[in-house]
């Protein structure tokens, strides 16, 4: 898990506008150094790929929110609840962990809904609380007490979850072992890590750790209205 980072240091108005002032006679050599096609924003195709992995987000151990009996290994850290993407949308890739009641369901199953596309971007599968309610390839979807597995219509995984007591923590963990990209072909959600306790990264807009005010601990980007969302699955809203 990382560390505490270190304090930043404290710059002043002075040092701040100096600073302004290197960085902006640089970027002005820098332009003029540049080749005239490129300055003019003509760029060749070789020399600017496009990225198609976005930097996950490593979350501090201290903005965890774990629950007592259940938590997703996620971002380095462990949280009751997770979201990622579009939550709700019918043609993009959407992901949310919710804490599983503690009643009726068992406390170490997790409780997904999601909305997962196929290899080419196409809507693959939805999952609300854990049940397909769109499956036109007939993925399997496979349960135990310690595992939740999607297997796709040509026989691979698509999805896996392993549940384990932690006996240090004191809860049970789910370790997902997936890797999903949105409909650009962009990826979202991936497991990084130690094959047996991967930790699930996030990748562009999501929000860790719901609070008992229904707000999360914290958002990446998340809009208003998928947050409204994520609470109405928790049954918060």
């Amino acid at each position: 898990m990382p560390g505490v980072p270190a304090e930043r240091p404290r710059w002043n108005d002075t040092t701040l506008r100096g600073a302004a002032r290197t960085e902006g006679a640089a970027r002005l050599r820098s332009e003029s150094e540049r080749p005239a096609n490129l300055r003019q924003g003509r760029c060749h195709s070789l020399l600017f790929k496009p990225q198609p992995l976005i930097s996950p987000v490593q979350i501090e151990t201290s903005m965890a929110v774990p629950a007592r009996h259940h938590n997703y290994a996620v971002a380095g850290a462990m949280f009751n609840a997770f979201a990622v993407g579009p939550v709700g949308a019918e043609n993009d890739f959407w992901f949310v962990g919710l804490q599983p009641p503690e009643e009726g369901e068992p406390a170490s199953r997790p409780l997904l809904c999601a909305n997962l596309l196929d290899p080419f971007g196409r809507r693959l599968l939805t999952l609300e609380r854990n049940v397909p309610t769109y499956n036109p390839k007939n993925c399997s979807v496979l349960t135990s007490e310690d595992a939740y597995q999607v297997v796709g219509p040509d026989a691979a995984d698509v999805l896996r979850v392993q549940t384990v007591w932690v006996k240090s923590l004191g809860y049970h963990v789910s370790y997902f072992h997936c890797r999903f990209k949105d409909r650009t072909g962009v990826v979202r959600m991936e497991s990084q890590g130690v094959a047996d306790a991967p930790s699930a990264m996030l990748h562009g807009r999501a929000a860790y750790g719901i609070r008992a005010n229904a707000t999360f601990a914290r958002n990446d980007g998340l809009g208003e209205e998928q947050v409204h969302r994520v609470m109405e699955m928790a049954g918060l809203h």
